[in-house]
């Protein structure tokens, strides 16, 4: 049996940028059978409320400052840190500091349906 392997380099510039929330937004980088990578960027006080959805993701933090909740347990994220958010575990970040946030985001399997909770 064959394998096939291609090289596909991605300009990020070129690809089109989603509004998540307000002050949020993603572009989708690489959407595979086993994997989801994103860019994203965020304004000073833009949040992520509570939600959680059925994949594992990885947040790695290129600039900016995040509070990030998982679960119970509160946490502040400066740029070079890794974030790692199981699956199906309520979560929120919400960016911290005057800096806009640049993260690269990895959810395994691809992210398919985020489910919004509202704190009370």
């Amino acid at each position: 049996m064959e394998i096939l392997f291609f090289v596909v380099v991605i300009n990020p510039k070129k690809v089109k940028l989603f509004k998540l929330a307000e002050g949020m937004y993603r572009k989708i980088l690489v959407q595979g059978n086993h994997l989801l990578v994103t860019w994203n960027w965020a304004q000073p006080n833009a949040e992520a409320k509570m939600h959680k959805h059925d994949c594992e993701q990885v947040v790695y933090l290129l600039r900016g400052a995040l509070e990030v909740t998982i679960e119970d347990k509160t946490e502040n994220a400066e740029a070079e840190a890794v974030i790692f958010i199981p699956s199906g575990a309520m979560h929120s970040v919400k960016v911290v500091g005057e800096e806009p946030v640049i993260s690269i985001d990895i959810y395994a399997p691809p992210l398919q349906k985020v489910i919004q909770v509202e704190k009370p």
